[in-house]
């Protein structure tokens, strides 16, 4: 770069010449947007001192854009200088002015200002007071369109010097920048050499040469990168939140740190937070595969240290689909109406619901129960085991949360998220098993598609909801997608207390020693449900079990219900006999016999199974 004299504008000339030896033509550096060069007024040092403070270049971390440094209004003497930004031969920036000669002490000019790039690409703006008393920088992080606040590198005055300017550059060995500083006068001289400083130094003399700092204390010392340890390499499963904690270690006192971990699935970095040379790294990856993800801790003086390790991401653990039993799914009102219902006690009432109104379980509605034990009559089917038409009543998605108050928390605390990696079936509980299969099949796929690649689904079934998972893998088209069923409390052969229900009744909601849905009530009800009576023992229950012990005895029979003396009161037929005695409907009692046809498989199977030890 040199000046053009006359025209005030700088001209530069470029070579590619590694000996120097040729040079291009002199272009303009810019256009009338750059302020003149000029120097400062230099008193009896003339032209040479006022030459050397007239301009000065520096390409920034952006190639193609340059930082020109010229004078500025601010200052005795002209001193002052300010920074523009542009390209060589175009237009520059308005100009900062970085001020100088009295704006610091008062007196006097200011050495060469000069500037140079930091480790991290920002520009650093450098120069010293007139008589060596200090050295000062201000940086900026955006190309040099605007900068920070002066930073002193020492607060005591020192005698009087003739300085040079300062001089920057960032050496990679100490993994920080470091200032050049020379000066000269009366019987002393002054050299140092210093890190970037972040507060004021003392300073000491030792003979002829000035030393800056404790003794020379602030000479630059080797800085240490931090060192990052991950541990070793790790496996999750996709679509779940793990953690795990790294560590750093770093020798050099005084430190503070920050840091990034980039987790290699293509997101952005995410910041860290240190504690105690630790910090905890949390993640959900969204699709199986391989990761490298590496974290970067940097130090107060720019030093990093970064360390890395590979995630395998496998498929997501199977999807989870938990079907209630009876009663536990939730009824809703699918219109708004009134209708008139047979009671249990033979007498007409009228009944009036809305759409989207809670039937089963409706706590309000169970409290009115004390007063009109009949309202849950309007769910009772047909005799012939049809609901009555229209059927107002369908589940809303929901479980009946005074019969499963804690499923969804637990699976919720076991990690899985609802209909992401658990899903509800309910199902109109009044209807026979096989009614869901096809709808059960659907949820399956659901589960599939939500979780791509999962090793399957798995299901959780209560009650009759064992006998809607039975009925769906043995007949829906997609049940060899479960990978495994767990079946808790199935009442696979019926129960007792199912058979006691369509005979008797069987109190459904107790409040302390008051039976709020009474037994007439709940009788006159499940009679009619094919759900209901599939809960009843079956025939196959007599094959197995003959009252051998205790745990399994003869179905509950009332005797005084036999219709022959041909009946012995302790097989099936004379339990059948009593169920449609009590007015079972024969429709519903022949589907719930058609479901349990093939308790112990086929009927040669159950013919020839072993007799009970």
């Amino acid at each position: 770069m040199r000046h053009g004299w006359g025209s005030g504008v700088p001209r530069y000339r470029s070579t590619a010449d590694p000996t120097l030896g040729s040079w291009t033509a002199a272009l303009p550096a810019g256009d009338a947007s750059m302020r003149p060069a000029s120097g400062n007024s230099c008193g009896a040092s003339l032209a040479e001192c006022s030459r050397a403070h007239n301009f000065s270049f520096l390409e920034t971390a952006t190639p193609g854009t340059w930082i020109y440094v010229a004078k500025s209004s601010a200052g005795f003497g002209q001193s002052g200088r300010g920074t523009q930004v542009g390209t060589l031969g175009g237009g520059w920036s308005a100009q900062v002015d970085h001020g100088g000669s009295g704006g610091l002490t008062g007196c006097c000019g200011h050495s060469t200002a000069t500037t140079m790039l930091d480790q991290g690409g920002s520009v650093l703006f450098l120069r010293s007071t007139s008589g060596g008393e200090n050295t000062y920088y201000r940086r900026s992080t955006d190309g040099g369109l605007s900068w920070g606040p002066l930073i002193n590198a020492y607060a005591p005055d020192l005698a009087g010097l003739t300085t040079s300017a300062p001089v920057g550059l960032f050496v990679p060995a100490y993994g920080r920048e470091l200032v050049w500083y020379a000066g000269w006068g009366g019987a002393e001289s002054a050299a140092r050499v210093l890190p970037l400083w972040t507060a004021s130094h003392t300073y000491a003399d030792t003979g002829t040469i000035r030393l800056f700092g404790s003794a020379g204390g602030d000479l630059p010392q080797p800085n240490t990168a931090p060192v990052v340890d991950l541990g070793p390499d790790i496996q999750v499963r996709a679509r779940e939140a793990f953690a795990f904690t790294g560590v750093f270690t770093d020798p050099d006192p005084g430190d503070s740190w920050t840091g990034t971990v980039d987790f290699g699935d293509g997101g952005p970095a995410e910041a860290l937070a240190i504690r105690d040379h630790a910090f905890t790294v949390t993640h959900t990856y969204a699709a199986a595969g391989t990761y490298v993800l590496t974290a970067r801790i940097m130090d107060a003086a720019g030093a990093v240290g970064t360390d890395s390790l590979t995630v395998t991401v496998t498929q997501t653990r199977a999807p989870l689909i938990f079907v209630p039993g009876f009663g536990g799914s939730q009824l809703v009102a699918t219109a708004t109406r009134s209708r008139t219902i047979t009671t249990s006690e033979g007498t007409s009432k009228q009944v009036s619901y809305s759409a989207g109104e809670l039937i089963w379980l409706n706590e309000f509605r169970v409290g009115q129960t004390l007063i009109d034990p009949e309202f849950f009559d309007v769910l009772r089917f047909n005799d012939d085991g049809t609901p009555p038409a229209p059927n107002d009543f369908a589940t809303n998605g929901e479980l009946n949360r005074l019969g499963y108050p804690d499923v969804e928390a637990t699976l919720r605390e076991a990690g899985y998220v609802r209909d992401q990696t658990y899903f509800l079936f309910t199902y109109d509980f009044r209807f026979g098993a096989e009614t869901w299969v096809q709808q059960l099949d659907d949820l399956v796929i659901r589960a599939l598609v939500t979780n791509p690649g999962a090793p399957g689904v798995d299901i959780v079934a209560h009650s009759m909801g064992t006998l809607v998972t039975r009925a769906y893998l043995t007949n829906g088209i997609h049940a060899g997608n479960v990978r495994a069923a767990v079946l808790m409390g199935g009442p696979l052969l019926g129960t007792l207390q199912g058979s006691k229900a369509a005979l008797a009744g069987q109190c459904l909601w107790k409040k302390g020693p008051i039976c709020v849905l009474r037994e007439q009530t709940s009788q006159y009800i499940l009679r009619t449900l094919p759900g209901g009576l599939e809960l009843g023992v079956s025939e196959a229950w007599y094959d197995l079990f003959r009252g051998q012990d205790r745990e399994h005895p003869v179905a509950y029979v009332d005797r005084t219900l036999r219709s022959g003396p041909a009946s012995s009161g302790n097989d099936y037929a004379a339990l059948r006999e009593a169920e449609l005695a009590r007015a079972a409907g024969a429709v519903a009692l022949f589907q719930a016999e058609a479901f349990h046809e093939d308790d112990l498989g086929s009927s040669r199977d159950r013919a020839s199974a072993p007799s009970p030890k």
